[in-house]
């Protein structure tokens, strides 16, 4: 069932649980303004979450909830934590060095896809260079193939280079 809004507000739910399934259910298709509405809408909830001391709420809800935003949302971190702290009429912390943590998880991601790339590249300029080596010019088809094979048909290419007797035996399908 499709809540609503309004239907999750009125639901017999903890402001924690409301306030998850409103963010859950509304924030991922959000624009900027839409998302600082909600968000100002549902200051309430945050509020209430804010000052619970029970598990799993208080400031860890308030830093969970806000990086839910920040990675669902292109609401820039400066301009969530100025809402959050007029919302929770209080200094925000958290906020920002949630930011910080997932540019930097961002970043890692981001240096490993492309160490991967720089590997299969190489990987790539090797096989070519083996093939030719052995075999004599390749055609363009080889070649091509190459260029768009996946890691796991290099390897398997590679380990056949060195027993094969023709070029066909290093690509064959066994």
């Amino acid at each position: 069932m499709r809540y609503t809004e309004t239907g999750l507000r009125r639901a017999l739910l903890t402001a924690l649980a409301q306030l998850t399934h409103l963010c859950l259910r509304f924030l991922r298709h959000c624009t900027v303004p839409q998302a600082l509405g909600a968000i100002d809408r549902w200051g309430d909830l945050l509020r209430a979450v804010d000052r619970d001391t029970g598990p799993g709420s208080g400031v860890e809800a308030i830093e969970r909830i806000s990086c839910y935003v920040l990675r669902v949302t292109e609401v820039p971190p400066a301009v969530l934590h100025a809402a959050f702290e007029r919302i929770l009429q209080r200094p925000e912390d958290t906020i920002m060095s949630t930011a910080e943590r997932l540019m930097k998880e961002g970043e890692a991601r981001g240096e490993a896809r492309g160490e991967a790339r720089g590997e299969v590249r190489s990987a790539v300029k090797h096989l070519l260079q083996l093939l030719a080596k052995r075999f004599g010019p390749l055609p363009d088809s080889t070649v091509e193939r190459v260029q768009n094979a996946a890691l796991p048909d290099l390897d398997r290419w590679f380990e056949r280079i060195l027993d094969a007797k023709t070029i066909d035996e290093v690509f064959a399908s066994r």
